[in-house]
C-alpha cells in the first residue's frame, strides 16, 4: 500500500507559511469575543459597513471574525486577502470596479458588491503573513496614510492576541503532560516494595511512599514538608547523612548498608 503524498512539498515556498498557520489552529475555529470586538471597533473607527479577520490556506479563505457580513469560507482564487498577504504593507483597492485585478471578481459583481477594500497582513513572529484584518465597503473611498497606520496597528493587536493564545495553549498542553507524567511516577512509586522518600536541596521531604510510611511508622502527612534532619535527629552525623550529602554534592548514585535501631 502506497502512502499518500503530503499536501505540500518541502521545496514549496508556501510550506513554512502553511505550517505556521496550522500551529495557530484558527481554521474552522468558533467565534471568539476578543476578535469580534476588534472587527466591531474597526467598522466604527473607519466608518465602513464590514470588517473581517481572514486567514488563507492552500485553497481557501477562512473567516475567524466578521462584522457586517456572515462569516464563511471562500475560494482562495477569488480572495482579496490572498492578494493582500503577498505584500508587507496594507493593500488598498479604492474602487474594485476600476481595478483590472478585481473588476470581474464575483464578490464585486455580486454580493457583497465590494468597491473598496483595505487589508493589513497578520504577520506571525517568524515573518509569515497568515491572513489579514480587512475593511470592505460597497462604495469607493480613499484611505489616508494615517488610516493605513491605524489598520496596521489593529492587525498587530489581532496577531498579539493570536500569539498569546498559541503560547497559552502550548503551556496548557505542557502542564497536562507534566501532570500525567507525575501521576504515572506516583503510581510506580506506590507499587514498589521498597521504601522511597524524596528530598529537595534544603533536605525537605517532598514525597514519602506507602512502604516508607510503614517502615518509619509515620504517616506521610506528618513528614512531607519537614526537614529530614529535624524529624530524624539521630541520623545527623551518621553514614546516612554523609552518603546523602555526597550524592547531592557530586550528583551521583551512592549505595551503603547501615543498621539503625527501631
Amino acid at each position: 500500500m502506497e502512502a499518500s503524498l503530503p499536501d505540500f512539498r518541502p521545496s514549496d515556498p508556501e510550506a513554512p507559511r502553511l505550517r505556521t498557520l496550522e500551529r495557530y489552529d484558527v481554521l474552522e475555529a468558533p467565534p471568539t469575543d476578543a476578535f469580534d470586538r476588534i472587527t466591531r471597533l474597526a467598522t466604527r473607527l473607519f466608518g465602513v459597513p464590514i470588517a473581517m479577520i481572514n486567514f488563507i490556506d492552500q485553497e481557501h479563505q477562512w473567516c475567524l471574525s466578521a462584522h457586517g457580513l456572515a462569516p464563511g469560507r471562500a475560494d482562495r482564487e477569488v480572495s482579496f486577502c490572498a492578494r493582500a498577504i503577498q505584500q508587507r504593507d496594507v493593500m488598498v483597492v479604492p474602487d474594485a470596479r476600476e481595478d483590472p485585478r478585481f473588476a470581474d471578481n464575483p464578490f464585486v459583481t455580486g454580493e457583497p458588491h465590494i468597491r473598496f477594500y483595505a487589508g493589513a497582513p497578520l504577520t506571525a513572529p517568524n515573518g509569515y503573513r497568515l491572513g489579514t484584518l480587512c475593511l470592505i465597503d460597497d462604495a469607493p473611498r480613499s484611505f489616508s496614510d494615517e488610516d493605513r497606520d491605524t489598520l496596521t496597528d489593529l492587525a498587530g493587536v489581532v496577531m498579539d492576541e493570536l500569539t498569546l493564545r498559541h503560547y497559552a495553549s502550548g503551556l496548557d498542553a505542557s502542564r497536562q503532560a507534566h501532570r500525567e507524567t507525575s501521576e504515572q511516577r506516583r503510581r510506580i512509586l506506590e507499587s514498589i516494595t521498597d521504601a522511597f522518600v524524596a528530598l529537595d536541596e534544603d533536605w525537605t521531604l517532598t514525597y514519602v511512599n506507602a512502604q516508607a510510611e510503614a517502615l518509619l511508622e509515620r504517616p506521610r502527612e506528618e513528614l512531607v514538608g519537614r526537614c529530614v534532619w529535624d524529624e530524624f535527629p539521630d541520623a545527623v552525623g551518621s553514614t546516612f547523612q554523609d552518603k546523602y550529602e555526597t550524592a547531592v554534592e557530586e550528583a551521583q548514585t551512592v549505595e551503603f548498608l547501615e543498621y539503625y535501631s527501631p
